[in-house]
């Protein structure tokens, strides 16, 4: 997989959650519960550790290699299974994503919130919370530091 597709998963970890009126609780539950700074790891891809931290609605990625690093927004979608979030790339380290939408999908359980996304770009949802070279989907498990 290539550099530009790692940083996008790894961005999915770091965008800010904006949410729209009307919304049902639970991504306002969930949006409350990923405040914070978040520690973990990209499926598959070795022992790498990549940080996520999330104020408000702002979100801060930054990848196990040092180039891999995103700023951007994050919105939860309701009433979705698996649970449903997209995240505008306000900036990162490939220019490419810049202004692009991430598809993405989480959960929690119990401590830990898995993230699986995307390409930036991409208008595709994942449809599993585990990495695929073919569909380009990145997955991470974080920790709440």
């Amino acid at each position: 997989m290539n550099m530009s597709k790692n940083m996008l998963f790894a961005l999915m970890a770091v965008v800010g959650i904006t949410l729209s009126p009307g919304c049902a609780s639970t991504p306002r539950h969930d949006l409350a519960k990923m405040q914070g700074n978040w520690v973990g790891k990209e499926l598959g891809a070795g022992n790498g550790e990549c940080r996520m931290t999330l104020s408000g609605n702002s979100l801060r990625f930054q990848g196990a290699r040092r180039q891999e690093w995103y700023i951007g927004k994050l919105t939860l979608v309701a009433h979705t299974r698996p649970r449903r979030a997209t995240i505008l790339i306000q900036d990162c380290g490939f220019p490419q994503y810049v202004n692009q939408t991430a598809q993405a999908i989480y959960k929690f359980d119990g401590k830990l919130l898995t993230i699986a996304g995307d390409e930036p770009g991409n208008p595709t949802v994942p449809t599993a919370f585990a990495p695929s070279e073919s569909t380009h989907t990145r997955a991470f498990v974080f920790t709440r530091q």
